[in-house]
């Protein structure tokens, strides 16, 4: 390297070795992700097993819902029904916990 002042800086041939391993690491890079970029139909298998994995997961979370299922007590409500809203526009608020899917904050 030569230097300029107090600054080191790197002669032409340390420059186009920079440079080279640079472009080599990128140009490495690149066939690495170009190798382990799946097919179209590895895709489309992950996708189509991925939507079946889903789709009877929201099965199993349905049947536990159904099997927990309840009557909501603020369906009994003779304010408001259930509705949440009394007959002159007001909000209805109960003093009652309820435990049905409805009420409760889950899916």
């Amino acid at each position: 390297m030569t230097r300029v002042g107090s600054t080191p800086t790197p002669s032409s041939s340390n420059l186009l070795t920079i440079i080279f391993n640079m472009l080599k690491q990128d140009w490495e890079y690149q066939t690495t992700l170009n190798n382990s970029t799946i097919s179209y139909d590895e895709r489309e298998q992950y996708e189509r097993l991925l939507r079946e994995r889903q789709r009877k997961h929201l099965e199993n979370v349905q049947n536990q819902r159904s099997q927990n299922w309840q009557p909501c007590m603020h369906d009994q409500c003779p304010s408001c029904h259930g509705t949440g809203v009394r007959i002159d526009g007001s909000a209805c608020t109960h003093g009652i916990s309820c435990p049905c899917p409805k009420c409760s904050p889950t899916f």
